[in-house]
C-alpha cells in the first residue's frame, strides 16, 4: 500500500494579480518549495557522507517532518523540519495521556502544552484510527484549548483497531482491546 502524500508544505507568494500584487496560498508553489528543500538537505547529507543516495534523502525527509511517526492522507509526516538535518530529531516527553472509560477512549492533553491558540500559532492534535494492515479508515485534526481535548466512541471500531495521535511533536498508539 502507497501511503500519499509523503510530506507536506504549506506556502505564501505574491502573485501579479489583474491589477496589482496580492497575496496567494495554494499548492502549486509549496511544489518547489519543497523540492528546492530537499536538494538543501541532500546537499547537507552528502557533506557527512558521500554516497548518500536520492532514497535515503527521502527516507530522511519524511523522518525529518514535524508530525513523523504520525501520518495521515492530508498531511502526509507533516512539514519537512531543517534541524532535523542540522541537529538532528531530539526525544520529547509525552504532552497527551489515553484514558478508556468504558466504550470511550479519551484523549488527554497536558495542562502545560495547551497554549491560547493565535493566529499565526493553532495547538492542534491529529488523531487517526488504523485497521490490523495499517490502512487508516478514519482521522481528525482538532484544535485543542482544554485538558479533554478528544473522545472517540469505540463502539465504532472493532477490536484489534488502533488510535494513533499526535501533539506538540509527541506520537503515541492506543490499541483497542
Amino acid at each position: 500500500m502507497r501511503m500519499k502524500p509523503n510530506i507536506s508544505a504549506f506556502s505564501t507568494a505574491i502573485v501579479a494579480g489583474k491589477d496589482k500584487l496580492k497575496k496567494a496560498q495554494g499548492t502549486s508553489f509549496s511544489s518547489p518549495l519543497t523540492a528546492g528543500f530537499a536538494a538543501c538537505a541532500w546537499q547537507t547529507m552528502r557533506k557527512k557522507n558521500s554516497s548518500t543516495t536520492n532514497m535515503e534523502v527521502f527516507t530522511a525527509l519524511q523522518k525529518s517532518a514535524n508530525l513523523y511517526p504520525y501520518f495521515d492522507y492530508a498531511h502526509g509526516y507533516g512539514i519537512p523540519q531543517a534541524s532535523y538535518f542540522l541537529t538532528g530529531k531530539k526525544e520529547v516527553e509525552p504532552t497527551f495521556s489515553f484514558e478508556r472509560t468504558g466504550d470511550t477512549v479519551n484523549i488527554k492533553a497536558k495542562s502545560n502544552y495547551i497554549k491560547t491558540a493565535g493566529k499565526d500559532r493553532r495547538n492542534y492534535l491529529f488523531v487517526h484510527v488504523v485497521d490490523s494492515k495499517n490502512k487508516i479508515l478514519k482521522y481528525w485534526m482538532v484544535e485543542v484549548f482544554q485538558e479533554d481535548a478528544f473522545s472517540i466512541d469505540l463502539v465504532n471500531f472493532p477490536r484489534g483497531e488502533k488510535i494513533q495521535a499526535h501533539f506538540q511533536s509527541y506520537t503515541n498508539s492506543f490499541e483497542i482491546k
